[in-house]
């Protein structure tokens, strides 16, 4: 049994090479977790909890980066090791606009220490074929690519189109801001929807604004932003809209409150035959009933008592899946967040129990099955101490994250995404050593595919020189690792649409920015 997690955590920065570590300063919204203490190839388990239900789960042995904050205090707690006690000093750190935070956690032998375990291997399964192609999508007609974010692509209904959001300001001269962009994927041709505007990259970053989803029956798609894009729209919160693809019409496709109020209204969600649109949306009068999920139209909603981490729809149009639950308050007692399928006017049917799926990540295949992730050994065999992705229907669950001969691996795997006939699924494996790997699995033959290499470099910005001390450590540490964001399916299921912090993946990117690009299998 995997105990919870409880002695809370310090951040701090390593870098190889670097002396003294202990002096790097973190870069404005940053966290840096540093281990120290234990064998080598032994990783501390840390929890990352932070503002607005911030959760993250790190595999640490030496240091790990977490960039792109919300400002915020922030705290963390490691998994126990056997035969070492945890030394934790603050109990909590603080990120802001200008700066950033960092954590020690010192473990001390209790006894002598086991043998050492492996190390992580540099791959999350070795020898896997890769895919026929890789394409970049947010480039400009000519091929350029973007000169800042790009993220959140969704595919046209007849796949031969793909919507994202940019703060590229190259992309279609002239802008300024970020918005919304269709991509026709055989000729490269680009248009940029001027209604959709989406704020700044900081809001991109965050998630505050730039989710897109293309209905797979009609020409709309519902958006992000906490841009007034209508007139009555006044609140400056999150919101969605649905546009058309040429752009010509916004609406907002749920009441407003007084005011023009709707609270934090996210994650829309098309049901496969665009007749209703699902959402999230802490409001607590849009309509009568419990929980955070919302259906229109007509208006109705779902839930339970809990917060909801994760939504999507049934294959056939008739429930809905989410995660809901909440965090204890107590290090010694898990998390409650499970996985529920519940229709529009029905009851909540909880599916699991005790999975901790507080990752918020969920696909539904077409047979009814939910796969999800967790970090709880849901079966036997399951001796990794990893995140891994489990199926179930209700039933027994089944575990999907294995390599072609039922290997597990050492590297988290998380983000499940079913392809549209079921037979294949796509999902991420991820290690602080090197990065983020997309792989698909074929769920008939065993087979795994290997969309993109793992890639971190880790380097210094700025050297100094201690003048009391004479010390030389590095001011300004950086870690760039390649990431992988919005995994989504063509409608045929021969490509994948994904965004990603790879600067490798194809001709001409050698940049850290996060890019979309589309993968043929």
């Amino acid at each position: 049994m995997r105990r919870a997690l409880v002695a809370a955590v310090i951040m701090s920065v390593t870098l190889t090479g670097a002396a003294p570590a202990a002096h790097a300063k973190p870069k404005p919204r940053t966290l840096v977790v540093t281990v120290s203490g234990l064998p080598k190839g032994t990783a501390a388990k840390v929890r990352v909890k932070g503002p607005k239900k911030y959760h993250k789960v790190l595999s640490v042995r030496r240091q790990k980066a977490v960039k792109r904050l919300r400002p915020g205090v922030y705290r963390a707690t490691v998994k126990p090791v056997r035969g070492y006690t945890a030394r934790v000093k603050p109990r909590k750190a603080r990120v802001t606009n200008k700066r950033g935070a960092r954590l020690r956690i010192s473990f001390t032998a209790e006894q002598p220490p086991e043998p050492e375990d492996d190390t992580l291997p540099t791959q999350p399964w070795p020898n896997l074929p890769g895919p026929q192609s890789i394409t970049a999508v947010s480039t400009t007609a000519s091929g350029v690519f973007g000169n800042d974010v790009s993220d959140f692509p969704s595919w046209s209904p007849d796949g031969t189109r793909i919507v994202f959001s940019s703060c590229a300001t190259n992309l279609v001269a002239p802008t300024t801001g970020c918005y919304a962009y269709i991509k026709t994927l055989s000729n490269g041709s680009l248009a940029k929807l001027d209604k959709a505007r989406l704020g700044s990259s900081y809001d991109l970053l965050n998630d505050w604004s730039g989710e897109t989803q293309w209905a797979r029956v009609g020409d709309k798609i519902a958006f992000t932003t906490m841009e007034q894009v209508i007139p009555t729209d006044t609140d400056e919160i999150k919101d969605i809209y649905t546009i058309d693809p040429l752009g010509a019409t916004v609406t907002r496709p749920y009441p407003a409150l007084s005011g023009g109020i709707v609270p934090l209204a996210e994650s829309p969600r098309w049901s496969p035959t665009s007749d209703q649109l699902a959402f999230r949306s802490t409001a607590a009068n849009l309509a009568g009933g419990t929980g955070e999920v919302y259906v229109t139209q007509p208006l109705s909603r779902l839930g339970t008592a809990d917060p909801v981490a994760g939504l999507q729809w049934t294959r056939d149009g008739t429930a809905l899946f989410y995660i809901a639950g909440d965090y204890t308050g107590d290090d010694d007692v898990p998390s409650t967040f499970d996985v529920f399928r519940q229709s529009p006017g029905g009851s909540p049917q909880r599916l699991t129990s005790g999975w901790q799926a507080s990752f918020g990540q969920l696909s539904a295949a077409p047979d009814g099955r939910v796969a999800a992730t967790t970090d709880v050994a849901l079966s036997a065999d399951d001796t990794n101490e990893a995140a891994d992705i489990y199926a179930t229907n209700g039933g027994a669950p089944t575990r999907l994250s294995l390599g072609p001969d039922g290997q597990q691996t050492l590297w988290m795997v998380t983000s499940p995404e079913w392809s549209p006939n079921g037979t294949k699924i796509a999902f991420v494996a991820e290690s602080d050593e090197y990065g983020e790997v997309l792989l698909v699995k074929d769920l008939t033959s065993g087979r795994l595919t290997q969309i993109t290499p793992p890639q971190q470099e880790t380097f210094c910005e700025q050297w100094v020189t201690d003048e009391e001390s004479g010390e030389t450590y590095c001011e300004a540490p950086d870690v760039h690792s390649g990431q992988i964001y919005g995994v989504g399916w063509s409608p045929d299921g021969s490509r994948i649409a994904f965004s990603s912090t790879h600067n490798d993946l194809t001709t001409g990117d050698g940049r850290w920015t996060q890019d979309v690009f589309v993968a043929t299998l």
